[in-house]
C-alpha cells in the first residue's frame, strides 16, 4: 500500500528521505549500476554497427528464416535477420 502521509517541508528528494539506512551495503550499487550500463551500452553498440558488421562478414542478401519460436528465434544461427 502506498505511502500517503504529508511529506509537509521535507519533501520527497529530502537528506532525511534518501540517506540510506543502517546496514545497507553501499557497494551493491556500483556494481549494478555498472551492469545496467553496460546492457544499455550493448543494446545500442550492436545496433548501429549491425550494418557494418554484415557487411564486413559478407552478408549481401538475407536469408529467409523458418517460422521460430521466440527461443528459437533468440539462439538462431542459421539466419540473416533484416536491417
Amino acid at each position: 500500500m502506498p505511502d500517503t502521509r504529508d511529506l509537509g517541508a521535507e519533501g520527497f528528494l529530502s537528506r532525511a528521505r534518501t540517506v540510506a539506512a543502517p546496514g545497507f551495503n553501499r557497494w551493491l550499487v556500483p556494481p549494478c549500476a555498472l551492469a545496467i550500463h553496460l546492457c544499455i551500452g550493448m543494446a545500442y553498440g550492436f545496433s548501429v554497427f549491425w550494418l557494418p558488421l554484415s557487411r564486413a562478414i559478407g552478408i549481401t542478401d538475407p536469408v529467409a528464416c523458418p517460422n521460430l519460436s521466440l527461443l528459437g528465434a533468440l539462439t538462431t544461427t542459421t539466419c540473416d535477420w533484416r536491417v
